[in-house]
């Protein structure tokens, strides 16, 4: 080996250059190309959505376990395979419908399959067991028909322009002997906005002087709803269609796992043996 090499102050300066290098590379990568390319790179603008967080809080349940509150956000967004992880637990003896550690799995129930087969009893699993077996095999958007058609609105996805009215006076129904339930409205609402409702465009079609009471709530209902769960964020739809026109597969040239793999190797590697070197050159002195 030349000389040069054992050298003590080239042992020095090499290691200052490499870690000099990693550390520019990595200021090259963090300060200047990710902020410059992540607003073009539709994986990042989804990891601040309602529709990741959900995705987060639902890995944490599946793996740490189930927390009393979940059950709202489990209601607003989960799909047939969080009903079947429920039931499942219930098949195997636990009490759904209780507070605490169970925390009220049985209402998340209700907003998922937009059915309440227990009604107002407080022993709810054998009645949701009941109905599991007679609907396991249907998809959530039948169920949540089926729980629409028992309020007397007989839909299709999507729903038709007739269609528009009845779940609308759904959603704005008032009258106190015949209250409809909160998870009832949801899907009532989830059902016209995954049917691409456009409510200013459906009131400009309409005579307002004419508007029954109950049309006129759903809209003002339908409008609430729809600034908490506005269907650009992914989260709880009926269909498996993509609400955006963008294609998360196609992310910035730079952000590929070949190119994410080779610049983190340019930051790293230098810097170990940048840092090696001026060990060694340090003991040589």
């Amino acid at each position: 080996m030349p000389r040069i090499f054992q050298n003590r102050y080239f042992k020095c300066a090499s290691g200052v250059a490499l870690i000099c290098l990693s550390v520019a590379v990595a200021l090259g990568w963090y300060f200047w190309l990710v902020p410059a390319l992540q607003r073009f790179d539709p994986v990042w603008e989804k990891r601040f959505s309602r529709q990741a967080y959900w995705e987060e809080t639902g890995k944490r349940i599946r793996r740490f376990g189930w927390m009393h509150d979940d059950f709202a956000i489990v209601g607003d967004y989960g799909d047939k395979s969080w009903a079947e992880w429920i039931m499942k637990r219930a098949r195997a003896g636990e009490k759904i419908g209780d507070c605490g550690r169970v925390g009220h799995k049985a209402e998340a129930l209700k907003f998922i399959t937009g059915n309440n087969p227990a009604g107002t009893n407080w022993a709810v699993e054998s009645f949701w067991l009941k109905w599991w077996d007679e609907n396991k095999d249907k998809s959530q958007v039948e169920w949540i028909r089926a729980g629409l058609q028992a309020h007397g609105v007989s839909v299709h996805m999507p729903a038709t322009t007739n269609e528009i009215i009845p779940l609308l006076e759904l959603l704005g129904r008032t009258n106190q002997s015949d209250t409809i339930p909160n998870f009832v409205r949801y899907n009532a609402f989830r059902w016209l906005r995954d049917s691409d409702f456009e409510p200013v465009t459906f009131l400009l079609g309409q005579a307002a002087n004419d508007m029954p009471e109950e049309m006129r709530s759903g809209l003002i209902r339908y409008q609430r709803y729809e600034r908490v769960f506005p269907k650009l964020d992914g989260g709880g739809l009926l269909t498996h269609s993509d609400s955006s026109s963008r294609d998360l597969n196609r992310r910035p040239f730079l952000f590929s796992p070949a190119n994410q793999f080779i610049a983190h190797v340019l930051m790293i590697v230098p810097f170990l043996i940048g840092s090696i070197l001026l060990r060694r050159s340090c003991r040589a002195g």
